[in-house]
């Protein structure tokens, strides 16, 4: 959980190469920290890289929220490949609108 420590899109573009290299991370909590589209651009590259099965399992869960750079429909992206993650390991995507980014935000609120 890096969440709140203002990594700010250099740091979530080193977490996203460090995702690449470790399949097995899960769970990455990325909230209030200063992310913008570059950052949130270098986090979908990884997920996609991750998500098409060459490096492994992939992040299956991922909060964004609080991070007012990031640009919705990135953000919907992102948690798109999560979910598909998610069900291609066995476990049961959430299933909550990806458009409607306030519902979104609560679901990551109540589950952190």
């Amino acid at each position: 959980d890096v969440g709140g420590n203002g990594i700010g899109d250099a740091g979530c573009v080193a977490l996203a190469e460090a995702i690449v290299n470790h399949p097995s991370m899960e769970e990455l909590h990325l909230d209030h920290n200063g992310i913008g589209a570059e950052g949130a651009m270098g986090l979908l590259g990884a997920m996609q890289m991750t998500e098409d099965g060459r490096k492994g399992r992939g992040l299956r869960r991922v909060w964004l929220h609080g991070n007012d750079g990031v640009p919705e429909g990135m953000n919907a992206r992102v948690h798109a490949i999560a979910g598909r993650n998610a069900g291609a390991n066995g476990e049961r995507p959430e299933r909550i609108p990806r458009d409607d980014l306030a519902v979104l935000e609560a679901w990551e609120d109540e589950a952190a």
